[in-house]
């Protein structure tokens, strides 16, 4: 009798803790987090005097009345923080109309028009992360949602109703500045340098592959008859997506999955660049793709140089401005280091999408946004590379401009500050927008049936080109398609880019550049494909790469089993931790974390 009593104070009393664990910790991140004054301290059931019985009374009458009364508690407390904040909203809102005026923020004013995307945009990124989905792809559905269900009235918007299309454009902008300066904190040479040539032939052939295989069969699916163009749609959908495809490598390797062959090291190495190829090769292809109609001779030659300019402006940017971040005794804290980056990737970008707007030569504009955001990118690569391997650094009248320590967690850091940045703001402002492009009204669905067939047919030959990449390794064939299928998901550089070339298509509208209506009308259409292409490229392999790689990855690689008394966390052939441990990438919101591209290596002693 007395074991079944202490067997059911224990019992009790593992159920109360846990339960009050769990709603503290809810309660702390809402913000409050009441005592139990009302009821007193817990009854010491753990404790057992020769009237056992009594104590074991207590806890059975004490233990329901505890836990409705901690229930109830709870449920207040999530009450009173939803309402919180929606009151901090409506005041919000008040305060803005009075500041910025009744046209700017009352219903289908510029202000309210964005505060409703970015609000539609959270909740529904919120909703997809609760059922194991990347949110990038709740607030990609919000804003088509928006764009279908309201109507443009008299003015044509291209996003939903009331925001300028100058606005739209920002938005994608300052959106693809953030994410690819999250990337470029995160590459790591040092560790594509150890994944060897796999890693580098799984960074250029599978993308090229599937862009100039779009190339083609865009002439035959969307009669897309420019070259460049159907080139520069290969390139967007070249481009895999880190957001996914990280976290989810990240889970696997945690279980032991394919570590003891690197297969975790390889995909992630190769990621790492496989953005920059694909940026690369838009960049210079959407250089040749559109012609503003000026057939002189040398308004072609600068449009025939626009590209690989492109590369080498970007280029002789982003390196300058890494040294200029290099000297750490000035950027010495990590909110300089933030803003420093963040500051000089907006310059570089907006800088450049202004050059392009008001500056040309014979007609033709050799500068154009893509080489600010290529610089963007490329500078911030070299200033995680400086501020690891304390390179780059100047001497003024003596001084160092370096720290003596170097910082090998700098670059970690500011990627997570702009990680905040990206999830709070960029990220359901980007992707909202970016759905809201796409008009079902304007979209036949002959027009869907063919990006469908367009995106299945890019996917079969990277699929292929990446399986032929790892041929002349250890891997098995379950293994190498592993890799091959785990390069499927699509996702932030599409949404990014799907919308730039019809942005530039009207450009050339707005300036009256066409040498006629039907030319004109032509390139609209090719943009809205290729607008409408990208979108469903999203829609229809993020979901599907997310659970092959959770469902299948089990199922075709090796788990690794660590000896008994033996070290569980490192496998043979694991070069280092995939991922920057910073507390981000867990359950649902590793599927998030574009920026934890590659692992920074901690110091020498660390490596494997």
């Amino acid at each position: 009798m007395a074991e079944l009593d202490n067997s059911a104070q224990n019992n009790g009393e593992t159920e109360m803790k846990d339960l009050d664990k769990k709603q503290n910790e809810v309660m702390r991140a809402v913000g409050s987090l009441s005592t139990d004054m009302e009821l007193g301290p817990p009854s010491p059931l753990g404790t057992h005097s020769p009237n056992s019985w009594v104590h074991t009374s207590m806890a059975h009458l004490s233990g329901p009345w505890r836990t409705v009364h901690r229930t109830r508690q709870f449920n207040e407390e999530l009450a009173f923080h939803a309402a919180s904040k929606i009151l901090l909203c409506l005041i919000a809102l008040g305060s803005f109309i009075f500041m910025l005026g009744e046209d700017f923020m009352l219903p289908w004013g510029p202000g309210w028009t964005l505060s409703v995307i970015w609000l539609a945009a959270t909740i529904g990124g919120a909703a997809m992360k609760a059922i194991g989905m990347p949110s990038l792809l709740g607030n990609l559905i919000a804003g088509i949602i928006l764009k279908n269900s309201i109507d443009n009235a008299d003015i044509n918007f291209k996003s939903v109703r009331g925001l300028p299309d100058s606005w739209a454009s920002d938005i994608i902008t300052f959106g693809l500045v953030t994410i690819f300066l999250r990337g470029g904190l995160e590459i790591d040479l040092d560790l594509v340098k150890k994944a060897g040539k796999v890693a580098a032939k799984l960074t250029f052939f599978p993308g090229c592959s599937e862009a100039l295989a779009v190339a083609i069969f865009s002439r035959w699916i969307f009669g897309m008859e420019n070259f460049g163009l159907g080139l520069s749609m290969g390139f967007i959908l070249a481009a895999v997506s880190p957001a996914v495809v990280v976290g989810a490598m990240f889970d696997l390797k945690q279980a032991g999955y394919g570590v003891k062959q690197n297969i975790p090291v390889i995909v992630v190495a190769a990621a790492s660049f496989d953005d920059v190829v694909a940026i690369s090769g838009f960049a210079m292809a959407i250089s040749f793709a559109i012609d503003a109609g000026h057939s002189e001779t040398d308004t072609k030659l600068v449009e025939g140089f626009h590209g690989p300019l492109t590369i080498i402006v970007g280029l002789i940017l982003g390196i300058m401005c890494s040294y200029f971040n290099a000297q750490t005794r000035i950027w010495n804290t990590v909110w300089k280091r933030t803003a420093v980056v963040l500051f000089l990737g907006v310059f570089l970008a907006f800088g450049a999408k202004y050059l392009e707007h008001n500056w040309t030569v014979a007609h033709a504009h050799p500068i154009g946004a893509s080489t600010g955001i290529l610089a963007a990118l490329i500078m911030a690569g070299c200033t995680a590379y400086h501020w690891e391997h304390g390179t780059g650094a100047i001497s003024i009248c003596g001084h160092n401009m370096a720290t003596e320590e170097h910082d090998h967690k700098a670059a970690h850091q500011v990627e997570h500050n702009l990680h905040i940045l990206w999830d709070l703001i960029s990220q359901p402002l980007l992707f909202g927008v970016v759905g809201s492009y796409l008009d079902f009204r304007l979209i036949s669905v002959e027009t869907f049936g063919r990006a469908v067939l367009l995106v299945f047919c890019g996917l079969v030959f990277r699929t292929a080109a990446a399986y032929f990449a790892t041929h002349g390794t250890d891997l098995t064939p379950k293994e190498r398609l592993f890799i091959a299928f785990a390069w499927m998901p699509k996702a932030t550089v599409q949404a990014a880019l799907c919308g730039y070339p019809l942005y530039l298509i009207n450009q050339v509208t707005l300036a009256d550049g066409w040498k006629n209506e039907e030319e004109q009308e032509k390139y609209e259409k090719w943009g809205s494909d290729i607008l409408a292409t990208g979108v469903l490229a999203i829609l229809m392999t993020a979901p599907a790469g997310l659970i092959f790689i959770q469902k299948i990855g089990p199922k075709w690689l090796e788990k690794y089993e660590p000896p008994e008394g033996g070290d569980e966390t490192v496998a043979p052939g694991e070069v280092e931790a995939l991922v920057a441990e910073n507390g981000e990438a867990e359950g649902g919101e590793g599927s998030e974390e574009a920026g934890a591209l590659v692992a920074k290596e901690e110091g020498p002693e660390e490596q494997l």
